[in-house]
Parts: C-alpha cells; structure tokens; sequence
C-alpha cells in the first residue's frame, strides 16, 4: 500500500515537473520569437535607412541637385561669354578706330614708334597694317562667337609677337599689359567648352 501511494505520488510530481518545464519551454520560445521578429524589423528598417541613403539621388534632392548643376553650367557659359565678348569689343574698337582714322597713320606711328629697336622697318610696316584688319575681324569673329577656335589662336599669336617688339623697346608696363590680354585668350581657349551663347553655340549637333 504504502509502494503503490509513494508511486502516485511520483508520477504526479514528474507530471507536474513535466508541465513546468513545457510551460517553461515555451515561454522561452515565444520570447525568442518576438526578440527575433523587433530584432528582425529594427534591422530591416536599418538597412532600408542605409540602402536610401546610399542612392545616387532622391527624387527630390535629385531634382534640386539637377537644378543647381544646370544654374552653374549656365553661370559658368553666361561668365565667358560675358568675357569672350569684353575681348571681342576690346580688339573691334581698335580696328575700327584705326579704320576710321586712317590706316596709313597707325602704320608711320608704329614705324616710328619701333624706330630705337632692332626691328626693321620692312617687318614693322606690314605687320602694323596686318594688325589693322587683324584687330577689326578676330574682334568681330568673337563678339559674335564664330569660329572661335581660330580667331583665339590667330589673337594669342599675334599678342605674342606684339608682346616680342614691346620688349624690344624695354616698354615695361605695355609689355605687363600685353601679359594681360594674352591670359585672356589663354582663359577663353582652355574654357572654350563653355562658349554656349555664340555662333558655334548654336552650330553644334
């Protein structure tokens, strides 16, 4: 009797003891399964922040973005052209000033002017009346934009050859100013990419 009562008893206990860890079992599963599913959602909202931060634009960042690039580029082709046509009108006014007030005097004033140097007057002369109608059409060729490529190299060089006799003649501060233009054609060639408002603009494909 008293083996059967102490049997019983020690199958309920392990019964009990059994639920108790089943509930207990299971109790830790589902903390598991939450922990897991807040850790699952907290990182996925995690790499979703990461993934957006890394795309090249938004769709609004990427328009203003846009926006600013177009405004710059157009900043930077309104600049030269603003710069390109300050040299054009430079040399066209003193084409034409020449134009009107004679050639034939603006060629005896640089003979004369070249007189002390060692540069002779049958290379003086020509080149005095080649400036003349030089000056008149690369000034024209670059207030409007066209052919722009040649008109600045054709300016450079022969900014280079008037800086050669201003030295010849120890002209310090014309030589300096001579300095100054030839860094604008050198500015105006190398930005040449920006020439948008001009002739060879327009031509482009």
């Amino acid at each position: 009797m008293y083996l059967t009562t102490y049997y019983f008893r020690k199958v309920q206990v392990d019964q009990k003891e059994e639920r108790g860890t089943a509930i207990h079992k299971e109790a830790i599963a589902k903390r598991e399964h939450w922990v897991g599913y807040a850790w699952r959602g907290f990182w996925g909202s995690v790499e979703s922040s990461k993934a957006a931060a890394e795309l090249p634009h938004s769709k609004g960042g990427g328009m203003a973005g846009n926006g600013e690039r177009n405004t710059e580029e157009r900043d930077r082709a309104v600049a030269y052209g603003i710069l390109r046509l300050a040299v054009g009108v430079n040399l066209f006014g003193h084409g034409f000033v020449r134009a009107v007030s004679g050639v034939g005097g603006f060629v005896d004033w640089m003979v004369q002017h070249m007189s002390g140097t060692i540069m002779p007057v049958w290379v003086v002369r020509p080149f005095a009346y080649f400036l003349a109608v030089e000056e008149l059409v690369v000034g024209a060729l670059l207030i409007v934009g066209w052919f722009t490529r040649p008109a600045l190299i054709v300016g450079a060089l022969v900014m280079v050859a008037l800086t050669w006799g201003v030295v010849m003649k120890q002209d310090w501060p014309t030589a300096g100013l001579q300095l100054s233009y030839s860094i604008a054609f050198f500015l105006l060639l190398f930005f040449r990419k920006y020439n948008a408002f001009s002739v060879d603009g327009r031509r482009k494909p």
